[in-house]
Parts: structure tokens; sequence; C-alpha cells
């Protein structure tokens, strides 16, 4: 993967909850992510497996998959993230 300062990597996959709370996580790290597929307007009820996306960028992602590990090594959640490291580069 080529860097590039403005690069993002997908760190987990997951339901809305699932990432909405690895998110927390970054946020108590003070790394910057995006969460992708959490739109509002999509019908209640209905929570398609992985169909949220955790982003950070890349020159975070080692220290964002580390916190993660931490927090699910630390708990007594059973589901770690899917970290794959997918990598887009921003438009423009």
């Amino acid at each position: 993967m080529t860097a590039h300062s403005g690069d993002l990597v997908m760190v987990a996959a997951g339901s809305l909850v699932e990432i909405r709370a690895w998110a927390d996580v970054l946020q108590g790290a003070c790394i910057t992510y995006r969460v992708v597929g959490d739109d509002p307007t999509a019908v209640p009820g209905i929570d398609l497996p992985d169909s949220v996306e955790l982003w950070v960028y890349s020159a975070d992602a080692g220290a964002a998959e580390a916190e993660m590990a931490a927090r699910f090594h630390n708990s007594l959640d059973n589901t770690p993230p899917q970290a794959s490291r997918t990598a887009i580069r921003p438009a423009g």
C-alpha cells in the first residue's frame, strides 16, 4: 500500500451497535475515525451483518487496532473487530 497523508483504511466492519462501540474506543484514544454505512434513513430493525464500517487514517491504523485489541482483551465481549486494512485514497 502506498502511503498518502489522506489515505483511509477500514479497521472494522460489523453491526451499527458494534461499530459505534469501537468508535467510542477510538474517540477515547483521540484517534480520528469515520463510520460508514450508518445511514439514519435505513429501514428500522434491519441490521445487516458487517454493513457498517469503521475507517481511520492509515497513519493511525496501527494505534487504532492496538486500542481495539486492548479493549477486546480487557472486556467480557467475545466479538473482536474484523480488521481488514482496506485502503482508499481520498477523492479529488
